[in-house]
């Protein structure tokens, strides 16, 4: 090809979702999208990734006076997200989950799903339990700034990662960007 290789395969989040489920006290995640309510008005959703401890084991007999290093507990992260504050019905179910619950006096952990549409039209799709660790509603109030919300959840746990294939595409996905897929004859 002159002038260079392919074009991107680059996409934005336009079209992204992130939802809140069920209690993880209740049993299984939700398995039906009527499950799930997608939280209104998100304008960023910011995941922090995975870290890994890890322990110093250097000792006398470490070779070539190098230090050794082994992975303890790893660290699943938080997801920050952000949006335009309408104070409608699913910012409420957040805004609930961010208050200790009447019975448990502590905060519960919710299952937590989100979608991200990538260039080959495939839907991915995160589903997460987590509990909402800070959430920051109707602010600023003034007469110069959009009104906004803010919510970190602090993740629990294994993320479970799906791809979707689009319409008219067979095959699997094993991971982001993993596995081939076939277009289906006409």
């Amino acid at each position: 090809m002159p002038c260079g290789g392919d074009p991107t395969q680059a996409t934005v989040g336009k079209g992204a979702t992130f939802s809140i489920g069920t209690k993880v006290s209740s049993g299984a995640p939700p398995t039906l999208p009527a499950d799930w309510t997608i939280i209104a008005e998100v304008a960023s959703i910011e995941q922090s990734g995975i870290t890994t401890a890890e322990e110093d084991v250097t000792n006398l007999q470490s070779p070539g006076g190098f230090g050794e290093y082994i992975a303890t507990n790893a660290d699943p992260g938080t997801v920050d997200i952000t949006g335009n504050y309408i104070g409608d019905t699913s910012q409420g179910t957040l805004r609930t989950a961010a208050w200790p619950d009447t019975t448990t006096c502590r905060v519960e952990s919710y299952y937590w799903q989100i979608t991200n549409i990538l260039s080959d039209g495939s839907v991915e799709t995160r589903v997460f339990q987590g509990f909402v660790k800070t959430f920051k509603e109707a602010s600023p109030l003034n007469n110069t700034a959009k009104v906004e919300f803010s919510a970190q959840i602090r993740r629990v746990g294994t993320t479970t990662l799906t791809v979707t294939p689009p319409a008219g595409v067979t095959g699997t996905r094993t991971g982001a960007g993993a596995g081939r897929q076939t277009r289906a004859a006409a």
